[in-house]
């Protein structure tokens, strides 16, 4: 048996194959949407939340704005996904947020 899986504009085609017999349906992008922008959304997120621990990482004491302007994000984004990296317990904030630093959990 065989499996292809191809996007296309308003949606994606399967391919299923066995033996000689070819079966193709062609789902439409709507009943799909959810699914298929969640998981991007995840990789970029996670992507990205790799980008931030490599920016801490240089510079523990980079302020959220200077951090949202090097990996072009809005300043609200930016504290979404450290939030999510503290909730992960990969980053830690020491003392305030002008004179502080961040700590990288390893």
């Amino acid at each position: 048996m065989t499996f292809k899986y191809q996007e296309q504009v308003g949606g994606f085609v399967t391919e299923l194959g066995y033996k000689a017999q070819k079966t193709s349906t062609l789902i439409p992008s709507d009943t799909v949407n959810d699914t298929v922008n969640g998981t991007l959304n995840d990789t970029v997120n996670k992507d990205r939340l790799s980008v931030i621990l490599e920016e801490i990482f240089k510079n523990n004491h980079v302020s959220i704005d200077d951090l949202a302007k090097t990996i072009d994000v809005s300043r609200r984004t930016l504290i979404r996904d450290l939030d999510k990296l503290k909730e992960q317990g990969r980053i830690s904030r020491v003392g305030s947020d002008k004179t502080g630093y961040w700590q990288v959990s390893i």
